[in-house]
């Protein structure tokens, strides 16, 4: 078992890094990095309010996440590997 210890926001090719701002129906694709990369814990995601935006990721592809403006208001989506967490600040409007 390799454990995490960092994540990383990655920023290019379509992904952005914090804070995000949305439009209600507008997305936003992030990407946590895992270092080291032959770690064998999972990125897993989630969102401090589903009413504000929600979040969707592949299960074979637990780096990338891609996160919904649902109403107006902010919250936090955060990517977590073992104990190490990542957020993105999000505001939807």
């Amino acid at each position: 078992v390799f454990e995490c210890n960092a994540l990383t926001a990655y920023s290019g090719n379509g992904y952005i890094a914090s804070p995000i701002s949305l439009e209600v129906g507008g997305t936003a694709r992030v990407y946590a990095v895992r270092n080291p990369a032959h770690t064998t814990y999972p990125i897993t995601w989630e969102t401090s309010n589903a009413a504000v935006a929600s979040i969707s990721y592949n299960a074979t592809n637990f780096a990338a996440c891609t996160i919904t403006g649902v109403a107006s208001g902010t919250c936090t989506v955060t990517a977590k590997c073992g104990s190490v967490k990542l957020a993105y600040s999000v505001t939807v409007s």
